[in-house]
């Protein structure tokens, strides 16, 4: 999780209330901690909730039920860190889903304003449904150009962290997600490197079908069909070349 920007966490182990041995659910929290510092968290300090949502939802067993999830709920508020809201760069909303309403909401509420952080929707006048789609970015004019070829440096998760268990060569084309988009991108290895091993970090090149958002410092995951098998960040825009043109997507 660090790896694809996971800085903290929360654990909240479910279904205590199946489990009548209570020395049992420690020697899962204890296996949970060791995990958890195996992985590169803090795994004394990190909290670990132990519960039973069902008992939640059927109102029984308050200590496993309500009262846990209301630890759950205060752990979160104290242990994860309110991400840093940067105001002063140019406006960028990605486009997540097209619904229709009436102004500016977040969670069906209307806002006079918002800013950076805030999951919200938006108005668009002048436009018809049909013509705004789940991936699109409304920005600033002038401030992003779509781009189809970057240099990247990319970390390839291991085995163990969910990732491929062989390696890639040139050629090999991953499923590219940033932002709300997601589209097929064709690995380029610089010269002299002939393959990529699981749980390296290298510098690589990513060609994409078409053209998207993409600027320098931005983030990328990348997937296998289901699975997810590195995380990387733009190191530089690429121009595209002659061969680049002629390559056959399939």
């Amino acid at each position: 999780a660090p790896q694809v920007g996971v800085q903290h966490v929360v654990v909240y182990v479910n279904k205590a209330d199946a489990v009548s041995d209570p020395e049992l659910l420690g020697l899962v929290e204890l296996e949970v901690r060791e995990l958890l510092s195996e992985f590169g968290f803090d795994g004394e300090k990190t909290p670990v909730i132990v519960g039973s949502a069902l008992c939640a939802l059927q109102d029984r067993d308050p200590e496993l039920g309500l009262n846990s999830v209301l630890k759950l709920l205060e752990a979160v508020d104290s242990h994860i860190p309110q991400p840093p809201r940067d105001l002063e760069k140019p406006f960028l909303l990605p486009v997540e889903a097209v619904h229709s309403i009436p102004g500016i909401e977040m969670f069906h509420k209307s806002l006079d304003r918002a800013e950076a952080g805030d999951n919200l929707g938006a108005l668009l006048r002048g436009l018809k449904r049909e013509d705004v789609r789940r991936g699109m970015v409304l920005a600033q004019p002038g401030t992003l150009q779509p781009q189809q070829k970057v240099e990247a440096q990319v970390y390839v998760l291991s085995p163990q962290e969910g990732g491929r268990h062989k390696p890639f060569v040139s050629n090999f084309t991953p499923i590219m997600f940033s932002y709300t988009w997601d589209i097929a991108c064709r690995v380029i290895l610089p010269q002299g490197k002939e393959l990529v091993m699981p749980g390296e970090d290298t510098s690589l090149s990513l060609l994409l079908r078409q053209p998207m958002v993409l600027e320098s410092g931005q983030r990328f995951t990348l997937r296998d069909g289901s699975r997810t098998i590195g995380t990387g960040v733009v190191s530089k825009v690429l121009p595209l070349e002659p061969a680049d043109k002629e390559v056959s997507w399939g």
